[in-house]
């Protein structure tokens, strides 16, 4: 494959502003939903807590950015 082809991976298409907004939306609807959110991000906020708080944090993209905020 030259410099100027690009491989565009199936999955890759799916995760655009549409996709996050309805994920945003899917994690907010609902009491059970909402706690289950709120929940993981407890659990990711005392991960960084046991984790010394650090100042820099290596961020794997594997969704739709709803931990930004939290390691912002």
């Amino acid at each position: 494959m030259s410099i100027e082809e690009k491989k565009i991976l199936p999955f890759s298409q799916k995760y655009n502003s549409e996709h996050a907004q309805q994920y945003f939306v899917k994690h907010n609807n609902g009491l059970w939903r909402r706690l289950s959110n709120w929940r993981d991000h407890q659990v990711a906020r005392k991960a960084l807590n046991i984790a010394g708080e650090p100042q820099t944090v290596l961020d794997m993209p594997c969704g739709t950015g709803r931990f930004c905020a939290l390691l912002a």
